[in-house]
């Protein structure tokens, strides 16, 4: 190695301590890699053939996810909107699974997301990659000159990520969200999903919020609710958006 890399004399001793940070830092790499991994994980087809499903987020460091589709999955572990996934198979919607995990110590709610990613791809060889393709979007802005927000869009004084919760307690049917201590990424996703097309967040927020916003059929009332409740505005525009790219996905048997 010394005749090859062209070393002077001592420069040997010299590379020792090098070459013990390079093995520092490979440790920690592996490190990394397995704290994102469960210590165990099954995931199974339910066949009960309910349509409610749901997860629990357990403070020993247990998740139990339960007759829940593929695409829901995705929605949350990835945090993105439905229209968002492409390439997806019809199952991914039809098909629900179990999935209980074990992981070591008392995980953030992030590094849970990245550990059932790596379960994803795990049990169904599932490929993907995020990619910024252009798309009808909406730019989501303060509408308000002073940059107030409206009466129904309140900082939270809890996090309802934070503290071993089970789910952040929501309420969305026709012309109707509510949700209590919502992270702003988990709003702005929300209301992409409800506008129909990716949501681009300009609004410099962060943080939970109370949010609470009602609105009449079409989408005219909705974009005017957003503006007059919670202060902000869905702007129209064309650009680049972030997708989900399905390249390769298995299927596990009944």
């Amino acid at each position: 190695e010394s005749t090859r890399w062209g070393s002077r004399p001592g420069e040997q001793n010299m590379r020792k301590p090098v070459a013990a940070t390079f093995l520092i830092l490979a440790t920690a790499i592996v490190a990394t890699a397995q704290d994102m991994r469960f210590q165990t994980a099954t995931m199974t087809r339910n066949q009960s053939g309910s349509l409610s499903g749901g997860s629990q987020i357990l403070p020993d460091g247990r998740v139990i996810i339960t007759n829940t589709s593929v695409r829901d999955m995705l929605r949350v572990f990835y945090d993105i909107p439905d229209f968002a996934i492409i390439g997806a198979p019809e199952w991914f919607t039809s098909e629900r699974y179990d999935i209980t995990a074990q992981a070591a110590g008392n995980p953030s709610r992030d590094a849970l997301k990245q550990m059932m990613r790596t379960v994803l791809a795990e049990q169904l060889q599932l490929v993907l990659h995020q990619e910024a393709r252009p798309l009808p979007v909406f730019e989501l802005r303060r509408s308000r000159a002073d940059g107030s927000l409206g009466p129904n869009l309140v900082p939270a004084r809890t996090n309802c990520e934070i503290g071993g919760t089970a789910a952040c307690p929501h309420d969305l049917t026709g012309g109707s969200y509510a949700a209590v201590a919502m992270p702003m990424a988990r709003i702005v996703r929300t209301l992409a999903e409800l506008a129909g097309r990716p949501v681009v967040d300009r609004t410099n927020l962060s943080g939970p919020y109370d949010i609470k916003l009602t609105w009449a059929p079409g989408p005219s009332t909705f974009l005017t609710a957003v503006r007059e409740q919670l202060g902000l505005e869905l702007e129209p525009r064309d650009e680049p958006a972030q997708v989900l790219v399905i390249d390769n996905v298995g299927r596990l048997k009944p």
